[in-house]
């Protein structure tokens, strides 16, 4: 499984994912945490078109576990004290998709700041 970050998710959504990072997806299995489709969600409350929001089920959402969450608060101490806080969103997505042993596919830099984490970074 390749679990998908938010901004991901929308530029694969709005059929801007680039072609290398669309190609590293097929034959995968997909998911996303609860935060990023909550994220989704969101910006999508103001948008009449609904008809996105049945895609959304084409994914396997992912939930915290006691581990995503002692993950997170480690994680999240750890980026704190060493000065280079991360978003909690991004801490605690990082921190599901480590506790469920994927990778994460994003074009975010401050997904790289946190430890243990496997990325597959693309470019714009």
């Amino acid at each position: 499984m390749i679990v998908l970050d938010t901004s991901t998710l929308i530029d694969l959504e709005q059929g801007q994912l680039p072609n290398e990072a669309e190609q590293r997806l097929r034959g995968e299995q997909t998911g996303i945490t609860a935060l990023s489709y909550a994220e989704y969600w969101y910006g999508l409350l103001p948008n009449p078109k609904a008809k996105l929001v049945t895609r959304l089920s084409h994914y396997d959402v992912l939930q915290t576990t006691t581990q995503g969450a002692q993950i997170f608060a480690e994680d999240k101490q750890r980026l704190d004290n060493a000065g280079t806080p991360v978003s909690d969103f991004d801490t605690f997505i990082a921190a599901i998709t480590k506790a469920h042993n994927a990778p994460l596919l994003t074009n975010d830099t401050d997904f790289q700041q946190i430890d243990g984490l496997t990325t597959i970074t693309y470019q714009r």
